[in-house]
């Protein structure tokens, strides 16, 4: 064995016999030291509980005591009665009628928790609003440990002012304990046991206001102007129009340029049918409506009798594009009460394919007009749509076969 592996078979046993003994000192000395301080610790945290729980019974004791002090009477019989007693005054001093307080004690009621015994009245009164209010509030100012349980308030008797009618439950406490006594109050006795708030008269405007008969609604008026959407202009008819489309009830309407209209309220006087807008003369304005925007952008309409937008009058909506002559139609018809879903499957593909040729005819300028261009000019010659909405909402059209 060389020098040099003398001397890493020396540095390993030192090793070994350091880590052993760092193991063992650890065990025999630190470890003991480790656990002392854990347990010092542990018995740290159990005194501060146990001084949390201390003061926090302190708190209860003195919360106890305080409502000792606001409690009825020991005796639960004689509680009841005072009590009573306390409910039928304090209602007549408020004005309330056909007062009714009925005690609900229980025969042998044992305390809860050999603490406390609750007594509870049922109380009916009627009086009005504000009379109820000032009873609550008057019953809320009260020096006892008590609470209202329950309460409803109903108007049986529709009078003008109202006379409510009052179902309440209210609950007092009678702690063990207490000084023995035949009054509610203890002495002295208070002149004024159920004081009235000094801003009564403030929260009785808010509850009014806010909580019982809540803030006047915003009256909301529905526009029928708002409903009416231009979908399509024909500027290159015969006589030029406008479709428009009342989208809650998918009603067509059409107005002619040149001629007075009355649509959702509004009336007026077409000027002008554009590619894709239609100009509008309403009172001394003149406004232009585009294809997809509702009549409301330019004029605000109120509702007319015969249905709802209010609808063109008698006699406004002409048979056909072509004014009184009616339209040209393959069948000789004109274009009146059309509705494109009471066409076939058929019919319904056969003229969105016109529909196609024609725009793509006027965006392109293509000067010939042979074959399926002439088959369709026949039937649509006077209906020729430069913009359109989609043709599911078209509201006229020719029904070709």
């Amino acid at each position: 064995m060389n020098s040099r592996e003398k001397n890493l078979l020396i540095l390993l046993v030192v090793f070994l016999g350091g880590w052993q003994g760092w193991k063992f000192f650890d065990s025999a000395l630190l470890e003991p030291v480790r656990k002392r301080d854990q347990e010092i610790r542990n018995i740290g945290d159990a005194i501060d509980d146990k001084q949390l729980q201390e003061r926090r019974i302190e708190n209860l004791s003195e919360e106890l005591t305080n409502w000792k002090k606001s409690s009825l009477p020991p005796d639960p019989v004689v509680s009841s009665a005072v009590y009573q007693k306390w409910v039928i005054e304090l209602a007549a001093q408020c004005q309330l009628i056909d007062v009714a307080v009925n005690p609900t004690l229980a025969l042998n009621q044992r305390p809860v928790a050999d603490t406390y015994t609750p007594i509870v009245l049922r109380v009916n009164a009627k009086g009005t609003f504000d009379q109820i209010s000032e009873f609550l509030d008057r019953i809320r100012n009260t020096g006892l440990v008590q609470r209202v349980a329950g309460v409803s308030l109903s108007d049986p008797t529709k009078e003008n002012p109202p006379k409510l009618a009052l179902n309440m439950q209210l609950e007092g406490l009678s702690f063990v304990g207490t000084d023995d006594r035949k009054t509610l109050f203890p002495d002295p006795q208070p002149s004024d046991p159920s004081p009235r708030s000094q801003n009564f008269q403030e929260q009785l405007a808010v509850l009014k206001k806010q909580l019982i008969f809540g803030e006047p609604a915003p009256v909301i008026i529905d526009d029928p102007a708002q409903h009416l959407v231009l979908s399509a202009t024909f500027p290159a008819a015969e006589k030029p129009a406008a479709w428009f489309l009342e989208k809650r009830q998918n009603q067509k309407q059409v107005v002619f340029k040149g001629n007075d209209f009355q649509l959702a309220g509004v009336t007026g006087k077409v000027v002008d049918v554009g590619n894709d807008f239609v100009e509008l003369e309403i009172g001394d304005k003149k406004s232009k409506l585009k294809i997809g925007k509702p009549l409301k952008d330019v004029a605000s309409g109120n509702p007319t009798p015969g249905g709802p937008g209010g609808g063109p009058p008698s006699g406004m909506r002409p048979p056909g594009f072509g004014g009184p002559g009616g339209g040209r139609g393959r069948r000789g018809g004109g274009m009146r009460d059309f509705d494109f879903n009471s066409l076939t499957p058929e019919q319904q593909q056969q003229f969105r394919e016109r529909m196609e040729q024609f725009r793509n005819r006027r965006r392109g300028g293509d000067e010939d007009r042979g074959g399926d261009d002439d088959r369709a000019r026949d039937g649509a010659s006077e209906a020729t749509p430069a913009q359109a909405a989609p043709v599911e909402s078209a509201p006229a059209a020719p029904s070709g076969g």
